[in-house]
């Protein structure tokens, strides 16, 4: 029950539970702020999961016009709501890289606003489709900045663009649920593990470690395990690629001895949370990570988790892993005592509470 005085926020969520942004940064969240007293929370997701599965394993240009199309009647219509809110928080921009009509006109009509964002969406593509070069707003999200009363995002990359326009930020990195995600021993009699998991939009990333994987296998047995990127091959390895699920994702991080996360550098990739590395080091298990962005921020090299630069970095610390058991063991457990003391949902739902009680008054 909430006291008299408790503030009413509307979240504005992208879609429901099964997108990773607005589980991550919204879904697991609303525990904890239900526990506050001082909070009524109410969610108003825009993609629903049934299209959600259908747009993530089908992402034609059909679907993705009708993704946005929904997000913006969506938005359009919580406007008619947001007067009986204190404050409205705006998971995301509606349409990428567009003029932010959604976004003005609930900035307008809301008491109090927050945007969230995890990732370098101030970033345009260097090819453009048609659509884009004809309608394309390059200060769209500078608009929407601007207009807020207050900004949370992921990481300093992504604070350090965002000042510009407006100096009220707070950083909550991705957060992670360690009741939900949680380590297991793994009986040594099974077949060693090195995985991956994401998308289909993020799989393209895995290819930048196929020679390395390649040169690994002429000296070792393993399997490589691909979650949520679709199906792969890669000449002379054995790569199993299988469909992530909310409800089999525990299982399969848990079912790896090392997980990777290449990436290339650029502008994009450095605004880039390092979500799937949070993950395996939630779980307990070794990760690498390409010298890129946000991981070089909280991985400590050789520690709780290893950083590779060239491909000989990649050959070299992943054979480490492979050969050293006890060295995969150690660094897995450094790997969760970071994410215990500096990325848990638990720990950081206080700084969000913090951040809707300052905005709502």
């Amino acid at each position: 029950m909430r006291g008299e005085n408790s503030i009413k926020v509307l979240f504005l969520a992208k879609t429901e539970n099964l997108g990773a942004s607005s589980r991550c940064r919204v879904y697991e969240y609303l525990p904890f702020i239900n526990d506050n007293k001082k909070i009524d929370a109410t969610i108003m997701p825009a993609v629903e999961n049934d299209f959600f599965k259908l747009f993530n394993n089908n992402p034609t240009t059909l679907y993705k016009v009708k993704w946005f199309v929904s997000i913006f009647i969506k938005r359009i219509y919580s406007i008619s709501k947001i007067k009986q809110y204190d404050c409205v928080f705006i998971q995301k921009e509606t349409i990428p890289y567009f003029f932010p009509l959604s976004e003005i006109l609930i900035t307008l009509f809301a008491k109090k606003t927050i945007f969230d964002f995890d990732d370098a969406i101030f970033i345009y593509p260097k090819s453009p489709n048609l659509l884009m070069k004809i309608f394309r707003d390059k200060k769209n999200i500078e608009r929407i900045l601007k207009r807020v009363d207050h900004i949370v995002l992921s990481n300093q990359y992504l604070a350090d663009y965002s000042k510009k326009f407006n100096r009220n930020i707070t950083i909550i990195p991705t957060s992670i649920d360690t009741n939900r995600l949680i380590p297991c021993h793994k009986p040594n009699t099974t077949r060693l593990c090195i995985g991956w998991i994401g998308s289909v939009s993020t799989v393209k990333y895995i290819s930048i470690l196929f020679d390395v994987f390649k040169k690994l296998a002429m000296k070792y047995d393993f399997d490589l395990k691909i979650i949520g990127g679709g199906n792969i091959g890669i000449d002379g390895v054995n790569v199993e690629c299988i469909e992530w699920t909310l409800k089999s994702e525990l299982t399969d991080l848990q079912s790896m001895d090392i997980g990777v996360m290449p990436l290339i550098d650029d502008e994009w990739t450095r605004g880039k949370g390092a979500y799937k590395l949070l993950q395996y080091m939630a779980v307990g298990i070794p990760s690498i990570s390409s010298k890129v962005g946000f991981a070089c921020e909280f991985i400590e090299d050789g520690k709780n988790g290893f950083i590779a630069n060239r491909d000989k970095d990649w050959y070299n610390k992943l054979s480490l892993l492979i050969e050293n058991e006890a060295l995969r063991r150690t660094i897995g457990i450094e790997g969760r005592k970071t994410i215990e003391d500096k990325f848990s949902i638990q720990k950081n739902a206080e700084k969000l509470v913090d951040v809707l009680l300052q905005n709502s008054k």
